[in-house]
């Protein structure tokens, strides 16, 4: 049979026993449902109370009626004065925290019906009483605080003629930031009770109004060359969504933005000089063409488009469109070129793979292809539009060479950097790994982005290699921080390959791997940790078999084919060859 334990083994219920209990701690079970007396343990004043012990132990509230104000409402003197006798509630039985109405007697304005818990714990008056200012019920004996931030001089309204939840906007003074500001009086109360603050009604101490120590003049005083409007600087906050003129010294641009977008700019909020929202491709092209044509501009506008590259000599508009951003854009950029063409430009596409074909005029490139081969066929159109000899700077560019290299990587190196998800942000030291050989720095390349990146040797033995940026975060962490060389993938020097480390299983290879990017490959620039393919000739039975170098060198028990594996000799290499 189940027994329960005692209430005398509940260290912390044995000290709450009341002294009024006949019966000690030890005649109970702690699931015992018998009503008995207990003390409050906040406060050793307040009388002994009655409740159920499987109550106090389950529920685990020790406070004392009076602690909770779940007394009745017969205890209070001056709520039983104004209760009514057509109550059908028992004042002795229910609490003075109930949400039920009861019926209450005004000495004025008779029987009005009000919840209990306001009545008891608010303190609410009659409804009708509650209208008018008394000696006891006003804005001054409630709220204090607030009635001495009320501007009386305005319309000579004194706090102790008002309410506390009047709705009467009138003016304020803020006694800690000198805000002045109008709203409700209701609002006031609402917000001191709601925050327990005088000052959460206040514009200027939440943050919602301008003031002479939170402004934008204040807050950001490095674009004070910047501002070129009517109004003043210091009227608005740094996050406002307020559009406003600016012009930068720099370039003498003029140009209207809001204010949280120029303030959250990381290098300048000028978007010539920042070059945001520009495409690598784009800074390249705009670079290029400026060398070949007098006057290229870049975003120019043309009856509300953007034109993204505008080449005024030649009477041409060029589009950069990207998979990403054009993708469900078709119908615009369909509009975009009507446009374009009845002011008298003739629009030329750059789409990439995966998107829509606009006009016949439309030149294809992938993401993975490079700038020269783009600009070499952008030329060859041009050149057909134009009927102008190009053919001197398209041999440029098919030899693998750029006309302003150094302009190109100056105007990118002003793009914003990516704000989070970065790889400077993932990884802490790659930049003391990234090679000179990238175009751009890691702060601008995504962490998830498929861009081809130059990386170093972490060693420094090997050459810069390529990888993927997404595939960076599976070979950080790596025994070779992602060198392809130093794992055994790349090809290695002559003193780490196969026929210097593995001379046996060397005079057995045929090829080494079967696709057109490894016939480079030998035996002499190959690692034996290498997991390429290759073709052997068995030195046992002389069949050809394909294995892998790398478990041909360290896996393989024999030196034998897989027919003849077992009567083989042994493999000298043999990764655990110590344990047969």
């Amino acid at each position: 049979m189940r027994r329960w334990p005692l209430l005398s083994e509940n260290k912390l219920l044995v000290g709450l026993f009341g002294d009024k209990n006949i019966k000690s701690a030890s005649s109970y079970t702690q699931m015992s449902q018998q009503e008995v007396w207990w003390k409050c343990p906040y406060d050793k004043k307040h009388p002994e109370y009655l409740k159920r012990i499987d109550h106090m132990v389950n529920k685990n509230k020790h406070k004392c009626p009076i602690c909770t104000n779940s007394l009745p409402v017969n205890i209070r003197d001056d709520l039983m004065k104004q209760w009514s006798i057509n109550n059908d509630l028992n004042p002795g039985k229910i609490k003075l925290t109930s949400h039920k109405n009861a019926l209450w007697i005004c000495e004025k304005h008779g029987e009005y019906s009000q919840e209990i818990r306001k009545k008891a714990l608010r303190g609410d008056n009659c409804p009708s009483c509650s209208k008018f200012a008394s000696n006891n019920h006003n804005l001054l004996a409630k709220y204090p605080s607030i009635a001495h931030e009320l501007n009386e001089s305005k319309r000579g309204i004194k706090a102790s003629k008002l309410t506390p939840y009047s709705n009467k906007k009138l003016l304020w003074n803020c006694s800690r930031c000198g805000t002045e500001f109008k709203t409700t009086v209701n609002h006031r109360t609402s917000t001191y009770r709601k925050s327990k603050g005088t000052h959460a009604a206040c514009p200027g101490c939440s943050g919602r109004k301008p003031t002479p120590k939170n402004n934008l003049k204040i807050k950001a005083p490095y674009l004070i060359p910047f501002w070129n409007d009517s109004r003043q600087m210091d009227k608005f906050l740094i996050h406002s969504s307020d559009k406003v003129n600016w012009k930068c010294p720099a370039c003498n641009c003029h140009f209207k933005k809001q204010i949280k977008l120029v303030y959250k700019a990381k290098l300048t909020p000028c978007p010539n000089c920042s070059n945001a929202g520009l495409s690598t491709l784009q800074i390249r092209l705009f670079v290029e063409l400026s060398e070949i044509f007098k006057k290229v501009d870049n975003r120019a506008i043309i009856q509300r488009y953007e034109s993204d590259l505008l080449v005024n000599d030649c009477k041409l508009s060029i589009e950069v469109d990207g998979f990403y951003y054009h993708e469900d854009k078709y119908d615009y950029d369909l509009q975009k070129n009507k446009i374009i063409n009845s002011n008298g430009f003739i629009a030329i596409n750059l789409r990439e793979e995966g998107l829509k074909q606009i006009t016949i005029h439309d030149i294809r490139y992938s993401e993975s292809e490079k700038h020269f081969s783009i600009l070499h066929n952008l030329l060859k159109k041009i050149s057909i539009f134009t009927n102008k000899d190009l053919s001197k700077y398209v041999h440029t560019y098919s030899s693998g060479k750029y006309l302003n290299d150094k302009r190109y990587y100056d105007m990118l190196h002003k793009i914003e950097p990516l704000v989070k998800n970065s790889l400077s942000d993932n990884f802490r030291d790659v930049e003391k790994r990234w090679s000179k050989l990238n175009e751009v720095s890691p702060k601008h390349v995504s962490a998830g982005s498929g861009m081809n990146v130059y990386l170093k040797c972490p060693i420094g033995l090997h050459n810069d290699y390529i990888t993927k940026a997404y595939s960076i975060k599976n070979t950080w962490q790596s025994k070779y921080g992602g060198c392809p060389e130093c794992a055994g993938r790349g090809k290695c020097p002559t003193e780490e390959s196969v026929s210097a480390t593995h001379p046996l299983i060397s005079d057995s290879v045929i090829r080494i791997g079967f696709k057109e990017n490894f016939k480079d490959r030998t035996i002499h620039n190959t690692s034996h940790r290498n997991n390429i393919s290759a073709e052997f000739r068995c030195l046992n039975c002389g069949r050809k078999h394909t294995s892998t170098m790398r478990n041909k060198c360290l896996y393989n028990k024999t030196l034998g084919c897989s027919i003849c594996y077992r009567n083989a000799p042994l493999n000298p290499y043999f990764k655990n060859i110590e344990k047969y």
